[in-house]
């Protein structure tokens, strides 16, 4: 004699036991799918369903990503398409940055420097610390718009120094010729020997007199 087995399950001939078809366990009094790890059995659709908030991907059950951002099976999280960050419940470009044909590029007025968009500064200046800035020593001219060293001191390509022409330096808090028997000129900025003196090429200095 066979059994009658409840119903869905089949009479196993073998084990000589009433089992559920293959795929299928006894639960609830009934054979019900088996679900994929991960995954529950709904009683009402008669379906295995990822949990709320998650859908089947990959052979998992995965989070559902918020509007615009994407699920990335490498590093297994939501996220933006690339030059994007996620902000306030959505995906946008970073600070500075305006969307054009699906990219994120800098606004008007700004340009890529090491990733970010930063500000075109006035010419002569440069982008420190969140601002524009005139090198060490110099400051910012409104009305010629540039940067410029205080009076009596011109930019040498490094630092805002006294121009004392080609015939002296600057020593000791002032110019001083580099010939050390001329005179320093402050108006033509120019060395020569005191009046009535001549300079001696062949001696290297200053002489009295008539050549």
């Amino acid at each position: 004699c066979v059994p009658v087995c409840p119903k869905g399950q089949e009479y196993n001939k073998w084990s000589h036991k009433c089992e559920c078809p293959k795929g299928t366990s006894w639960k609830y009094g009934k054979c019900i799918k088996d679900c994929h790890k991960g995954q529950v059995y709904n009683h009402h659709s008669h379906q295995c369903e990822c949990p709320k908030g998650t859908e089947w991907k990959y052979g998992k059950c995965i989070p559902k990503c918020p509007h615009g951002q994407y699920f990335d099976k490498h590093q297994w999280k939501c996220v933006c398409p690339k030059g994007k960050i996620f902000d306030y419940g959505r995906c946008v470009c970073p600070k500075n940055q305006v969307e054009e044909y699906g990219k994120c590029v800098c606004k008007d007025g700004f340009k890529l420097d090491y990733g970010k968009c930063i500000p075109h500064c006035p010419h002569g200046q440069t982008y420190e610390h969140g601002k524009c800035v005139c090198p060490k020593g110099q400051y910012y001219d409104r009305w010629s718009k540039s940067c410029k060293c205080p009076k009596d001191l011109s930019w040498d390509g490094h630092k805002c120094a006294y121009d004392c022409g080609d015939d002296a330096e600057y020593k000791y808090g002032g110019c001083v010729c580099k010939k050390h028997d001329k005179v320093y000129d402050k108006k033509s900025k120019t060395c020569s020997c005191k009046h009535g003196w001549y300079w001696d090429q062949h001696k290297g200095a200053c002489k009295k007199g008539g050549y």
